[in-house]
């Protein structure tokens, strides 16, 4: 009887696993639904897509910084949490978030976002998701008028922002 308890606790807790600095994205292909990825403090250079319910979680100052002409960070799968990361979206092209929501009931917590022509959160069609203790910061030296907004909502509701610091962006928050 132990054995067979044993056999179904280890099977039903979800694995936790530490990204290796090489790719973040590996570790998010290769983990199942409801897994934690805990991700070593370093500078990653990569956009990563978030397709399955996720925790990744930084340990140690992570920053991540988006290498194309995409959102460094995309999440697509609801009930997915990030925290503990700091995004860097340093490219040049209008209109590109670095951090893209399409799912719902996220959690996004403890997060810094550093951008230079693009939104720092881009919701779209995104529900019922979470975002506490984040800061957006735009670059000073663009005109504002080539600036984003710090959060676009576009055909997305009940979603909660709660202690967020937004500044140097056209918009804090565009409904």
């Amino acid at each position: 009887m132990i054995f067979m308890f044993h056999i179904l606790f280890i099977s039903l807790v979800p694995k936790v696993s530490e990204a290796s600095p090489s790719s973040i994205q590996a570790q998010i292909d290769a983990a199942e639904a409801g897994d934690t990825i805990e991700i070593q403090a370093g500078s990653y250079e990569e956009n990563i897509t978030i397709n399955k319910p996720l925790q990744i979680i930084g340990q140690g100052d992570v920053s991540i910084l988006g290498i194309d002409a995409a959102p460094v960070i995309t999440m697509e799968a609801s009930n997915s949490s990030i925290s503990n990361l700091h995004i860097k979206q340093h490219i040049t092209a209008p209109d590109i978030p670095a951090l893209s929501v399409t799912s719902h009931e996220n959690n996004i917590e403890n997060i810094q976002i550093e951008t230079i022509h693009g939104y720092g959160i881009h919701l779209d069609h995104a529900h019922k998701n979470n975002i506490k203790n984040v800061s957006i910061e735009g670059s000073q030296d663009t005109a504002i008028i080539e600036r984003q907004h710090g959060i676009n909502l576009w055909k997305s509701d009940d979603n909660q922002i709660i202690h967020t610091d937004i500044t140097h962006v056209f918009d804090g928050v565009y409904l």
